[in-house]
């Protein structure tokens, strides 16, 4: 038999006392109230930490929102405060998805690209369509340099119905990284329409006004940026590149300020490499304009050292490469450039513009044609190609594809008749040339006159001899590529054919004009000294 001693009597219950007396309630509460303090215990901590990561994911989108380098970390940093648990949520996945490949496409964060494929993956495989699933992908194919396949992405996306200001971020971007610049700038404002007010996508504007020469555009859309974060590093870099190709202020102020971002990065404590090499670029493109050939292609190196895709740097090192008459090695820079974005046909008519003023043409009209070939439906390659045959002097090819243009673009389409007026040109039918431009330059209207078509009318006043109208077109010319902030060789050549006109003309004023004008070539190819 068991001993009562050896029973474990709780405290308050006495033996042999019946379950339904007062003694046996107060037990059964006191039980009771036990399990549910215990009950509210589990409760609240499960509020609680629901309460937490909650709040660390709010945080975190406000973070994004500042849409800069500082932001963005700042936002990583809260998800991986939430720890294992910022996958648990679909909206948290989703964010961390967009930040990680955020930071890996525009600052080329290195730790970013597996945490990015990791939430990329997870939201996939649960199949979330969310804009915020696809701008990842996008952003992560044009890291990749797959700047085609992220268009498809968004485009896939877009076709459903939906209009988000994300979506048509990145469709910006890799339409700009393509070339498509026209396109880039109207994904951009349609984005920045739907946003009402979207940092990024002002800074996608700036970029695509940018690359089309747009120079004052693209101040006002970073200076909008700085209206809101004067401190975003974006805005700021890409104020700075505008004023080095636009050749706008002090060279020494626009390299001091680079200096100063670059310290800004290192503070931030993690490497960005893509941002580092666009200020790298920058400096570069400064040092150019400065007439210091070799410095900018030291520039273009340490760029591409940080960034390898940074294709902006090879087509600069290219275009230095040519004034040094090192043709092999400015062909090398170019092709390297289009092979990372073979549909780019800005960059190929910047390959072209630098070969032809450096006297060699025909080593520019593959490039340009392998752009056509590359996109058929582009009708302006076609156009383009024309012209840069016509300026190698291969007047067959030259009439043959400006007849295509004419079908891809229409005849009421300036470029198309353009390309025309300069296949007469190649083919010495100045008459029907000179009738050509004049109807191109009718159909294109607008306030400013179309330097292009004034520049080979100055050529055709040279063919006849009529030089002092040819030193009128070559002015009116040159003027309007300095006034959009053409390349100093392009301006360069302009003043070049201006004073060669112009000493054909004679007479006292010329003497006068000859060597003002000459002093400016020799100030663009070789610096202007600041004091």
């Amino acid at each position: 038999m068991t001993n009562e001693n050896d029973i474990q009597i709780p405290g308050g219950y006495q033996m042999n006392q019946t379950k339904g007396s007062p003694v046996g309630f107060l037990i059964s509460l006191v039980v009771g109230l036990v399990v549910i303090g215990g009950g509210l215990f589990v409760f609240k901590n499960i509020m609680g930490e629901r309460e937490r990561v909650d709040t660390l994911a709010q945080e975190a989108q406000k973070l994004i929102r500042a849409d800069d380098a500082a932001g963005l970390l700042g936002a990583v940093a809260k998800y991986e405060e939430i720890g294992s648990d910022k996958f648990k949520e679909d909206y948290i996945a989703l964010g961390v998805a967009e930040t990680q490949a955020r930071l890996y496409q525009a600052y080329g964060l290195t730790d970013s690209k597996a945490k990015a494929d990791e939430a990329i993956s997870i939201v996939s495989g649960r199949g979330l369509e969310k804009a915020s699933r696809y701008v990842a992908e996008a952003y992560m194919k044009i890291a990749s340099g797959n700047a085609a396949g992220a268009e498809d992405t968004v485009k896939s996306f877009l076709d459903r119905g939906a209009r988000d200001p994300k979506l048509l971020h990145a469709l910006s971007v890799a339409q700009l990284q393509q070339g498509k610049v026209r396109e880039a700038q109207k994904a951009a404002e349609e984005g920045g329409k739907l946003a009402g007010s979207s940092l990024r996508l002002s800074i996608a504007l700036g970029n695509a006004q940018l690359a089309q020469g747009n120079y004052p555009a693209a101040a006002r859309a970073f200076n909008k940026v700085l209206q809101v974060n004067a401190a975003h590093i974006d805005a700021r870099a890409g104020l700075l590149l505008t004023q080095a190709l636009n050749r706008e202020g002090s060279a020494k102020l626009v390299a001091k300020e680079i200096g100063k971002l670059k310290n800004e990065i290192e503070s931030l404590g993690q490497p960005l490499p893509e941002l580092s090499a666009r200020l790298t670029y920058t400096d570069a493109v400064l040092k150019l304009s400065q007439g210091d050939i070799d410095g900018a292609i030291a520039g273009a190196n340490a760029a591409l050292g940080e960034s390898p895709r940074l294709a902006s740097a090879l087509m600069l090192k290219g275009e230095a490469f040519c004034r040094k008459g090192e043709i092999a090695q400015a062909k090398t820079a170019f092709e390297t450039a289009l092979t990372a974005s073979p549909t780019n046909l800005s960059f190929a008519k910047r390959a072209f513009e630098a070969f032809a003023i450096a006297g060699r043409a025909e080593d520019g009209v593959p490039l340009i044609a392998s752009v056509q070939k590359a996109d058929e439906s582009n009708g302006q390659a076609y156009a383009d190609l024309a012209v840069a045959y016509a300026y190698a002097g291969d007047a067959e090819n030259a009439k043959k594809t400006a007849e295509l243009a004419v079908e891809k673009l229409g005849n009421a389409s300036p470029q198309a008749l353009f390309a025309e007026g300069r296949a007469l040109q190649a083919a010495r039918d100045y008459e029907n040339a000179q009738k050509k431009y004049q109807e191109a330059m009718k159909l294109k209207g607008g306030a400013a006159p179309w330097a292009e078509v004034y520049y080979e009318m100055g050529v055709l006043k040279m063919s006849d001899k009529s030089f002092d109208q040819a030193a009128e077109a070559f002015k009116v010319a040159t003027i309007q590529w300095e006034k959009k902030a053409a390349s100093v060789d392009k301006i360069a050549h302009g003043y070049e054919m201006w004073a060669k006109a112009m000493e054909q003309v004679g007479g006292k004023e010329a003497k006068k004009q000859v060597p003002v004008l000459k002093a400016k070539v020799d100030e663009l190819r070789f610096g202007k000294k600041e004091g």
